[in-house]
């Protein structure tokens, strides 16, 4: 378990399930939180929610590929005795309930999850923990059609799987595309090169770091 403070937010990183996947809450001085990518269901995250007395507004999802999703197949709303809307990009939306689709037949898995509470968003919508403290949506596809990476107050962006420390997401799965993803990383260079990277999977970094080092930045 990893921690990013400062005095407007705290942002948990927990690598949850075979594949490590983050997971991050993210939680204000008011006891306001969101969930990025609630990935395989670890008692940590349970922990931290209850531990704190957070009150959690909403899931963020980066996509909707099994290793990022299953926390969901828990009853995790009853355990944490609350219940929020989990938001995902229009385009993989259709994942969640479908296991070719979400790569999860891979692993000789059948996630396929029906959630009352899902709902979808456009490219450019916000989400605010409180007036100061927002998401912005940016479509980053390529490793899906819908994935998205969600960046926060300028200083914070969450990639999901479309990059890396050192690496990006593969593009060979369902509505991947390279060519999408080479237009990804392109848009991603033009971000604030300070921004903090919380990846999917993986070690943090920053955009600095990555347009120095990581090879698909370079090429692209």
């Amino acid at each position: 378990m990893k921690k990013i403070k400062t005095e407007a937010y705290e942002i948990v990183k927990i690598q949850t399930g075979p594949l490590l996947t983050n997971c991050y809450i993210i939680s204000d001085n008011y006891k306001n939180a969101a969930i990025v990518d609630l990935a395989f269901f670890d008692e940590k995250i349970v922990e931290l929610i209850k531990n704190n007395a957070l009150q959690l507004k909403f899931i963020l999802l980066t996509h909707g590929h099994f290793d990022h999703i299953m926390g969901l197949e828990t009853n995790i709303f009853e355990i944490i005795e609350q219940r929020c809307p989990v938001f995902i990009n229009e385009f993989d939306a259709e994942l969640l309930s479908d296991s070719y689709k979400n790569a999860s037949i891979l692993m000789n898995l059948e996630v396929k999850l029906s959630l009352s509470n899902l709902k979808t968003f456009k490219d450019g919508e916000i989400f605010k923990l409180n007036e100061r403290l927002k998401f912005k949506t940016i479509a980053t596809p390529g490793h899906t059609k819908g994935s998205c990476s969600f960046l926060l107050n300028d200083e914070v962006l969450f990639t999901g799987d479309a990059l890396f420390k050192n690496s990006v997401g593969r593009t060979d799965l369902f509505s991947g595309s390279p060519e999408a993803a080479a237009q990804t990383l392109k848009k991603i260079k033009l971000l604030n090169p300070k921004l903090e990277i919380l990846p999917g999977h993986g070690q943090t970094t920053t955009l600095e770091q990555e347009l120095k080092h990581n090879p698909a930045l370079q090429l692209n």
